[in-house]
């Protein structure tokens, strides 16, 4: 349940941190008078909302945060504006790690505030420092391509608009991604690690995660990220490539049950789905396969966490939104109490996430947008050639 906690936020420097607190604080050029923090913690790997405190500015540029704390955790800290328009960013806050009885230290500005540098605690670590440093720079482009898309969408420009999501979608730079890499994979002493590892457990398989589990070291594996690690061995093992997933019975948004064994002797693709750029650019074309191959033998059940048609009907008309509207399948919601235990289930960790089951029952694909190209190819070597 949510906890919603006000009250001002001044600038007082903290001696130090309390064992069970964790002390937050920020140099922030753009913070207003008023404005307004909100800091949501997440469960991962199943990115649930757990809790969510609410905090005021009362110092321009400056915060400072105590927040009562029992394990490590990942947060998002978001900033909304008083009496000014949000600025446009393609991220909801910054986010990070802290443990009970850390400090951290945050700096930038506020048109930039998802990719804020981060100092204290985990960030500490050289390595740590090092990797969180590319993750910040590329952030901040990020959201400069991402205006850029606004900017042009709401200018009327397709091609530009497109140039700037194939830009969006360009690859992690190579050395961030020899961190990243390097860091969840080599690095079996720290929390952090595991923490890792665990944000990045959408393309690791069940034996990874095992072989994983075994080399970190007992103090780490015992740890709450270790441990929430250990959770995912069962569900790893459900959802992997060449296995058979276990049934599941859900209801879709007219009220009536589907069974995933009821779709047995066709491709079916279980698609999760929102609305992010990588939806905007593979719905499209999952509708064109759906066209060609439905009748042929290929179906999909689309569960998306919230009642997208009513939140965003007045975006049915836009060029790039509107398609979504067009679900020819069936559609589950998965935030209804009955369907909600497919989230963890099926790990249903980000969108879009694209899943292939055979005709017999097994796992063929699965992951995020490049996982199209693969379906495309299967679909056509199995079902035929689109024209």
């Amino acid at each position: 349940m949510k906890k919603q906690i006000l009250f001002a936020v001044i600038a007082v420097l903290y001696s130090c941190a309390p064992g069970n607190k964790v002390v937050l604080e920020g140099e922030v050029t753009g913070l207003l008078p008023g404005d307004t923090l909100i800091l949501q913690e997440y469960e991962l790997p199943d990115w649930k909302e757990i809790q969510a405190d609410t905090f005021y500015i009362s110092s321009p540029g400056q915060f400072s945060i105590q927040k009562e704390l029992s394990h490590t955790t990942y947060f998002l800290l978001e900033h909304l504006p008083k009496g000014r328009p949000a600025v446009i960013t393609c991220m909801r806050g910054a986010s990070f790690v802290a443990k009970p009885g850390d400090r951290l230290t945050f700096r930038g500005s506020e048109d930039l505030w998802g990719a804020l540098s981060k100092s204290g605690g985990f960030y500490q670590d050289t390595l740590i420092a090092q990797t969180d440093s590319l993750e910040t720079n590329r952030n901040r482009e990020q959201i400069e391509i991402y205006r850029n898309m606004h900017r042009y969408r709401t200018d009327g420009f397709p091609d530009s608009v497109r140039k700037y999501s194939d830009l969006y979608r360009a690859p992690v730079p190579v050395e961030l991604e020899e961190k990243r890499r390097y860091l969840k994979d080599s690095v079996n002493n720290s929390e952090y690690a595991a923490f890792s590892y665990l944000y990045s457990l959408y393309d690791v398989t069940y034996s990874q995660l095992e072989d994983r589990l075994a080399r970190f070291d007992p103090r780490v594996r015992a740890s709450y990220m270790g441990q929430q690690l250990e959770r995912m061995l069962a569900i790893l093992k459900n959802i992997e490539v060449g296995h058979t997933p276990a049934d599941f019975t859900v209801t879709d948004i007219e009220g009536e049950t589907i069974r995933l064994s009821d779709y047995r002797g066709k491709y079916t693709l279980i698609y999760h789905w929102g609305l992010c750029p990588g939806i905007i650019w593979v719905h499209p074309r999952l509708l064109t396969l759906y066209e060609h191959f439905h009748d042929k033998g290929f179906e999909v059940i689309g569960f998306t966490p919230d009642n997208f048609f009513e939140t965003y009907e007045s975006y049915k008309d836009d060029t790039e939104i509107g398609p979504l509207f067009n679900q020819p399948w069936k559609t589950v919601f998965t935030d209804w109490p009955e369907n909600e235990f497919i989230t963890e289930s099926y790990y249903f960790s980000g969108v879009p996430i694209l899943m292939l089951i055979s005709p017999e029952g097994v796992t063929l694909e699965r992951g995020y947008s490049e996982v199209y190209q693969k379906l495309k190819k299967i679909l056509e070597e199995n079902l035929g050639k689109i024209e």
